[in-house]
């Protein structure tokens, strides 16, 4: 059935080229079975990964693409944790762990509720393995080091433990 711009009680007014359409299931067999969606005769494009309030939804719930697209900007700010640790002023354990809980941390926990109890063992992994590089900035541990003697040096939680307790 074909939708239109304008309802009578609201003066809702929707535009075909600033909308998409998603079909959110549970079953692979139906992802990619979307019929097409009118408005006023023009097709509403149809959008596997929106992103709304800076979570990257996808169709099956699996937040795979939103843990790489976290990973990667949390990767990013890597280099401050490195900046600072090279320098005089900010090279203690102390500095470089605020910084982290500060500026990477916010990253990883943003929305946990939401994406921490679908994300799969994988992107958890990605998660870790970014918060272990940054515990090695912080204590100047090599990475052979254990990441047991990481999280006590450093008194910060797993990933997967962190995110369960906020969610």
């Amino acid at each position: 059935e074909q939708l239109t711009s304008r309802t009578a009680e609201h003066d809702l007014e929707l535009s075909a080229t600033k909308s998409t359409v998603t079909l959110f299931t549970p079953w692979s067999v139906q992802y990619g079975r979307l019929p097409p969606v009118l408005l006023e005769g023009a097709a509403i494009p149809q959008e596997n990964h929106p992103k709304l309030l800076g979570v990257t939804w996808d169709p099956m719930f699996t937040f795979n693409k939103h843990a790489t697209i976290v990973a990667r900007k949390a990767c990013s700010r890597l280099n401050i944790l490195r900046a600072l640790g090279d320098t005089s002023f900010g090279h203690d354990k102390e500095c470089l762990t605020a910084t982290f809980k500060s500026m990477i941390r916010p990253i990883l926990d943003y929305a946990a509720p939401i994406v921490y109890p679908q994300y799969a063992s994988s992107s958890l992994r990605r998660l870790q393995s970014i918060q272990n590089r940054a515990l090695r900035f912080i204590t100047g541990c090599h990475s052979a080091s254990s990441v047991d003697h990481l999280h006590a040096e450093t008194k910060i939680l797993p990933v997967d433990r962190h995110l369960f307790l906020l969610s």
